[in-house]
């Protein structure tokens, strides 16, 4: 048997895992719409309790570690950020607000000269 044909272990439990997650999804979704008869809150609360126990299946998966390990690296890469000090922050932004000006302003001159041109050549008026 090939590599990619074997099925580890943890790789079915995983998968049994991830589709009881998608289950607790779908019953609390089916909750809500289903059980319309139920109070709002208990509804909302279904829906929320099945999200939180499918977050809870999967963050036991493989998948899951990986997801919470790469969000811890992103964390601290994050805090190894050096935000702009708000001075600059404002001065990007009124330089980027006046380019997209500017342009916008290019791109409406350049569209009514086109148009105008193309319907003289066509003879369409204009």
């Amino acid at each position: 048997m090939s590599e990619a044909t074997q099925h580890s272990p943890s790789r079915t439990l995983d998968g049994a895992l991830a589709a009881l997650a998608v289950i607790a999804i779908g019953a609390g979704l089916w909750v809500f719409y289903g059980l319309s008869s139920l109070a709002p809150a208990a509804r909302i609360a279904a829906v929320i309790a099945g999200l939180v126990v499918a977050l809870g299946l999967m963050a036991v998966t493989h998948w899951g570690r990986e997801f919470i390990d790469f969000a811890k690296s992103a964390r601290v890469e994050l805090r190894k950020m050096v935000w702009p000090q708000m001075e600059d922050a404002q001065r990007l932004t009124l330089v980027v607000f006046i380019a997209t000006a500017f342009m916008a302003i290019f791109f409406w001159l350049a569209d009514f000269v086109f148009s105008h041109v193309t319907r003289f050549l066509l003879g369409t008026g204009g």
